[in-house]
């Protein structure tokens, strides 16, 4: 996932917001006079060939088993999503003036909502 930031100083924050969030290979690599950029990365990944030339190489047993765990790996990715989605949605609320801003939080909170359901 990326993130662009309008600074160095916000960016460290959702970097920080992203390792807190289990996202430990994450870092910032791109800054520019307009804008700097935050990589989210985790570390799962699965590399294997179970195929080649359009014929299975492995068994199915050990491919329906792979399938599992990618699916699993993939619930343990969604998870720190979620929980890096709410990390920034604090940080967002701890930002704003919430009397001076009730929709602008209100729009902030959906938008975060409605994404991290959507994944």
């Amino acid at each position: 996932m990326h993130v662009s930031s309008k600074n160095i100083e916000k960016a460290y924050e959702l970097l920080n917001i992203a390792r807190k969030s289990g996202f430990k290979h994450s870092g910032i690599f791109l800054i520019n006079d307009k804008r700097v950029m935050v990589e989210i990365v985790g570390n799962e990944k699965i590399e294997t060939i179970v195929s080649k030339n359009r014929k299975l190489l492995v068994s199915k047993e050990y491919f329906y088993n792979l399938v599992k765990e990618a699916n699993e790996k993939f619930k343990n990715v969604r998870k720190r999503i979620d929980i890096f989605y709410k990390n920034t949605f604090i940080l967002l609320y701890n930002n704003i003036n919430y009397r001076n801003n009730h929709l602008l939080f209100h729009y902030l909170f959906l938008k975060i909502h409605i994404n991290s359901n959507c994944m």
